[in-house]
């Protein structure tokens, strides 16, 4: 049996953002967007996450694609990052937005960016799911802006801490 091959774009944007596939020259703005965000990283994503394994210095898992997201004018200034990781038919998405561009839409733009995405660029995808930190209200309100609906009160441990996710179907 053949593993499946998962595709996306090196590059994708919209009027304010731009995604950009995450390369060893994104190192140092990783790291840097990680240190000044490292509580909200440590509560929310694995505690091994690391710049390296984002920037793709490291061994990489062809089902998982990191992008990192910057401000398409002006400054350029990284926002954050967001990753894919394909599961049979099921995209599982995750994000990081930097602390001084949160509540500025910026979440939501790079959401629905990989989310069209995901779904142009592998057919065989039936679904995308949201998963965050239970106790992040801002992240599950964009959740639900988008049509994600979450399977009753669905929430489940992951590190120690509580995850909740939310599903849309293509």
């Amino acid at each position: 049996m053949t593993e499946k091959q998962y595709k996306m774009p090196d590059y994708f944007s919209s009027d304010k953002i731009e995604l950009l596939h995450a390369m060893p020259a994104h190192f140092l703005n990783l790291e840097k967007l990680l240190q000044d965000n490292r509580a909200d990283v440590d509560s929310g994503f694995s505690a091994s996450l690391s710049a390296k394994e984002i920037a793709g210095m490291e061994d990489q898992d062809p089902t998982r694609f990191y992008f990192v997201c910057y401000e398409k004018t002006g400054n350029k200034n990284i926002i954050g990052f967001i990753y894919v990781k394909f599961t049979d038919d099921e995209a599982y998405i995750g994000y990081l937005v930097d602390k001084n561009f949160r509540g500025k839409n910026m979440a939501k733009q790079m959401v629905q960016l990989i989310e069209d995405s995901i779904f142009e660029n592998n057919p065989t995808v039936k679904r995308s799911a949201l998963s965050m930190g239970g106790f992040n209200e801002a992240s599950m309100k964009i959740a639900i802006k988008l049509g994600y609906q979450t399977k009753s009160d669905f929430t489940r441990k992951h590190n120690e801490y509580l995850r909740k996710e939310f599903f849309k179907d293509k």
